[in-house]
């Protein structure tokens, strides 16, 4: 764990699932930024364990079939909608093209 800004904690393991996820899908930190619809600063400030993902950035990741309970809590499969995940890689050229 590490505190942020305004004492926020940032769990390291999560934004660590974060770095797996992005690196499973071989996408560099602007890629992954257009897909999760932040700027690359965010995800940069992410991990570098200054931010944490918000409520939006999570809710596109479960939408994409990523297992929340694997993202929180490293339980479990990464995907828990093989169907989504899929259809999320076919997308990948199309998102990082924003």
């Amino acid at each position: 764990m590490v505190m942020g800004k305004a004492n926020v904690v940032i769990d390291e393991a999560e934004i660590n699932r974060l770095k797996h996820l992005m690196e499973t899908l071989d996408l560099n930190q602007k890629q992954f930024a257009a897909v999760l619809d932040v700027s690359p600063v965010f995800v940069t400030k992410l991990f570098q364990y200054k931010k944490r993902p918000g409520r939006e950035v999570l809710q596109r990741l479960v939408g994409f079939g990523i297992s929340m309970e694997w993202l929180f809590f490293g339980n479990g499969d990464m995907v828990s909608n093989p169907v989504r995940y899929r259809q999320l890689k076919a997308q990948l050229p199309e998102l990082c093209s924003r």
